[in-house]
């Protein structure tokens, strides 16, 4: 039953673009007789494949305001990570970090190979990001390009000291100040917002209401809703994989094992597209200090009248920003340029 609610809420994210969503296919692919990765698709099987991996505490539904016009040219694939949404759940945790991120790169991989697909274009949002560039560090040769959606974990930065953070929630709007002070005490407990809410399941569903049209108050109510509506309904189900922030970030996002010199030195052969909202508070000073330095083949764009949640809040520029990025290296035999989204990289024919 609670899967039947969490299936029901992620078609009602994708109801949200109208006849479209009559063209979206969803399949769940096993990985193994208990294991399996939950998916739309949509977009002619013919175009060049784009793999998208959501946020933390999202699903693939996030992305459906963007398919219309990615499926212009892209065959589009909308993933659940493996232990979250409607992805195969069971309860996981992991003896490191290391361990935690192979657990996504490795589901992903084991996807990549039931799918048939070679080679790819793969994004991701936020968590989705930082595990793309994971998986294109150890299978890049499937990697035509990486499309990083506010990605989290890319910059290196010294850790936040107790000061920093009093001094950060005394110049935050008062929601904000309460969320980042009840976030800062259970994250030091390893308790995840998911785990809050399930110890007040009588009270989450108003209390949740309240916080999704909060934080997405340009949205229409409706469709602030019907986000809630998918995360009150994963409540519902076990625990799967959701403890893998604490194993990959600290307080504020950052990550453990920043990805800026991984990308530098290990991923600097596949061209990057760093996307960041207008108002986004994602830290986006490793990103600018790569596509700065010359030694990867990366570009940044800001989307206007947004934040974080890019995909939700204006996902038509972001969708064609997208589509700029469309050949890369060896993606068509008979193109000789790599578009990065507005620079133009000329390669000579071989």
């Amino acid at each position: 039953m609670s899967r039947t609610l969490l299936l029901r809420a992620e078609r009602g994210i994708y109801d949200l673009v109208g006849d479209f969503a009559k063209d979206i296919e969803f399949h769940d692919i096993f990985l193994d007789p208990e294991t399996f990765i939950h998916m739309s698709r949509c977009g002619s099987e013919s175009n060049p494949p784009l793999v998208l991996l959501h946020g933390y505490a999202a699903c693939n539904a996030y992305f459906a305001k963007l398919l219309p016009i990615l499926t212009q040219r892209y065959n589009v694939y909308c993933l659940d990570h493996p232990g979250t949404a409607l992805s195969s759940r069971k309860s996981v945790d992991w003896n490191s970090s290391e361990e935690c991120i192979s657990y996504f790169v490795e589901s992903l991989e084991k996807w990549r190979k039931k799918v048939g697909l070679e080679r790819f274009f793969l994004g991701g949002h936020s968590f989705g990001g930082f595990i793309s560039v994971c998986y294109a560090r150890k299978y890049g040769q499937h990697v035509k390009a990486l499309l990083l959606i506010s990605p989290a974990g890319i910059t290196k930065q010294t850790p936040i000291t107790e000061q920093e953070l009093r001094t950060r929630w005394k110049k935050a709007p008062f929601f904000w100040k309460i969320f980042g002070r009840i976030m800062n005490y259970v994250w030091t407990r390893n308790v995840t917002p998911f785990d809050i809410a399930r110890k007040i399941s009588c009270f989450a569903k108003p209390l949740l209401r309240i916080g999704f049209r909060t934080r997405f108050k340009k949205l229409p109510r409706n469709e602030a809703d019907r986000l809630c509506d998918h995360f009150y309904a994963s409540l519902r189900l076990e625990r799967g994989s959701e403890r893998a922030m604490f194993w990959v970030f600290e307080r504020g996002a950052r990550a453990k094992y920043p990805l800026e010199d991984i990308i530098r030195e290990e991923v600097n052969k596949i061209p990057i597209v760093f996307y960041y909202g207008e108002f986004d508070w994602m830290n986006q000073e490793g990103a600018i200090r790569l596509v700065n330095s010359g030694e990867v083949m990366a570009t940044l764009r800001h989307i206007s009248k947004s934040s974080h949640q890019i995909t939700v809040e204006n996902p038509k520029e972001l969708a064609e920003n997208m589509l700029c990025l469309l050949y890369t290296s060896d993606a068509a035999d008979d193109l000789l340029c790599v578009d990065l989204g507005g620079r133009r990289i000329i390669k000579k024919k071989k």
